[in-house]
């Protein structure tokens, strides 16, 4: 069996909280990191459209090509955590809003989940055997389609696989809310994580930033943890710069939404 370590991967250290190896550009103090997340994060969603078109009357074969590539990623990357996954769902998303799917070529969905998937495990610095995530998509690809799949997504990506994502920001926010101690600031972080992993594949929160599903996934767990300091922490996070309040309220209503369901 084939496989590819960290020793074989060229690519620098990942993590979704800190995805870039300095978190500033060239020309910004370091003191600024969180604001030049801000800056680039649209960089990093699907396509505009990719919400109208899952959402409309007319992308019945959209809908169950995105229903399709997200169970099958999922169950890809059950074996090797949550971080995986999230990343590996990352990519298949904005993969099909700028690259839509042939109708009735299950090949083409199989072999773009699997590079996904392999694309995602390089970024975390996984070791894994391309064999056996071949045997769980129930089909076989010879390397040099593996390696056509995995160009095409990079370049659809514009390379960008370093995905700026809703945690880059949980501990900006934290900041603002004024907790006493390590340990509520932990247990909210922990469980805005978990929010966030568990809403990634709901439609409704494709329109929204990172930022603000962040920041919408903190009030929830705020909502949970500490609900006698709800409205103050909801008051402080309406007023930070770079969100827009009511784009966060409805993005705070989907997610209470979801999590309810």
């Amino acid at each position: 069996m084939e496989f590819i370590t960290s020793e074989t991967s060229s690519m620098a250290d990942f993590d979704l909280e800190t995805p870039f190896p300095t978190p500033h550009g060239p020309d910004l103090p370091s003191d600024t990191p969180n604001y030049y997340l801000f800056n680039v994060e649209s960089d990093h969603m699907p396509a505009p459209t990719y919400h109208r078109s899952l959402v409309s009357g007319a992308g019945a074969f959209f809908v169950d090509t995105r229903r399709k590539i997200m169970s099958l990623v999922l169950r890809l990357s059950r074996h090797y955590g949550a971080v995986t996954s999230y990343l590996a769902l990352n990519y298949a998303d904005r993969f099909l809003s700028y690259h839509p799917f042939p109708e009735e070529k299950q090949w083409f969905l199989n072999l773009a989940a699997v590079c996904c998937v392999i694309l995602a495990l390089k970024m975390t610095k996984t070791e894994f055997s391309i064999s056996e995530i071949q045997q769980d998509a129930g089909a076989i690809f010879d390397m040099q389609n593996i390696e056509r799949m995995e160009k095409l997504i990079l370049g659809t990506l514009s390379w960008r696989m370093r995905s700026v994502t809703p945690f880059c920001f949980l501990d900006f926010f934290i900041s603002t809310f004024g907790l006493e101690g390590p340990p509520p600031r932990r247990a909210l972080k922990a469980r805005a994580r978990q929010i966030i992993f568990e809403t990634q594949t709901e439609v409704e929160l494709l329109k929204f930033k990172p930022s603000l599903i962040s920041a919408a996934a903190l009030l929830s767990a705020c909502d949970e943890l500490f609900p006698l300091h709800f409205h103050c922490y909801k008051e402080t996070t309406f007023d930070t710069t770079y969100l827009n309040a009511d784009d966060l309220l409805m993005c705070y209503s989907v997610i209470q939404n979801k999590l309810g369901t």
